[in-house]
């Protein structure tokens, strides 16, 4: 009986060793991780005048279902820093006192909404390292005149610039295969635009009611065009290569075509 106790006293001890190893083992992994081996994203704004400074590591938080807490902040310019590595959805929806966004290279992608309705928006730079535009991302920016997409960029949302009623000039990425729809529908001040080679679809209603729209180039790599892509361009005319499937579209829908 005796040398039986002592044989589970015995395996008691040495299970409570183990376990006392184990969590100090953890204890010391997760202290090392805090000393910077494994480094949480961390976001800070800083407003200095009119002028909001986003920094820090990471992505920014999204806001879904809300509105950013900078809304109803006095801001004329936002200024997002190297290494951020996105801006979060509606983030600066509605913020009516926006003129200009100045985004560094860190930034890949800018989530849906993010500045939906910021009517005051005039300029944006945009990143040579940006990979993509979220749905409705620049909708409704009224004061935008001219877009500069970079050839980094993959992916451009379903009407990321619907309703940009002032847009006058847009450079689409080479690094796009499609056209996503309505994404430029009620830019009632774009008169020309090209589509570069390399796009195999344009989205439907993606021109829809650009009525100053007057010429369009598509590349012979579409193959197809979307219901309603250009209602409401009445003018327009669309130009490509001879034979291609742009050509046969413009016969089709009763457009002019000529080739390029």
């Amino acid at each position: 009986m005796r040398k039986r106790m002592a044989y589970r006293c015995v395996n008691i001890l040495l299970l409570c060793c183990s376990l006392f190893l184990i969590y100090g083992c953890s204890r010391g992994a997760d202290k090392e991780a805090n000393n910077g081996k494994s480094e949480m994203p961390h976001i800070e704004t800083k407003l200095e005048g009119k002028t909001l400074t986003v920094s820090g590591v990471g992505n920014m938080e999204d806001y879904i279902g809300e509105k950013g807490p900078w809304k109803d902040w006095d801001v004329e310019e936002v200024v997002v820093e190297e290494g951020v590595t996105n801006i979060g959805g509606h983030a600066f929806e509605e913020n009516s006192g926006i003129h200009s966004v100045d985004i560094a290279g860190g930034v890949v992608t800018i989530g849906t909404g993010a500045f939906t309705e910021c009517n005051n928006l005039e300029t944006v730079n945009l990143p040579k390292g940006l990979t993509s535009i979220g749905w409705i991302g620049f909708a409704r920016c009224t004061s935008l005149e001219s877009i500069d997409i970079p050839d980094s960029v993959t992916s451009i949302g379903n009407s990321a610039f619907s309703g940009c009623t002032n847009l006058k000039k847009v450079t689409i990425s080479k690094g796009i295969t499609k056209v996503e729809g309505s994404v430029f529908s009620g830019c009632s001040s774009l008169e020309k635009i090209e589509i570069p080679e390399g796009v195999i679809s344009i989205g439907e209603r993606a021109f829809y009611g650009c009525s100053s729209l007057k010429s369009i180039i598509i590349p012979q790599s579409v193959t197809h065009i979307g219901e309603k892509a250009f209602d409401g361009c009445e003018d327009i005319i669309i130009y490509g290569t001879a034979g291609s499937y742009a050509e046969a579209y413009a016969k089709d829908n009763q457009y002019s075509f000529e080739v390029q």
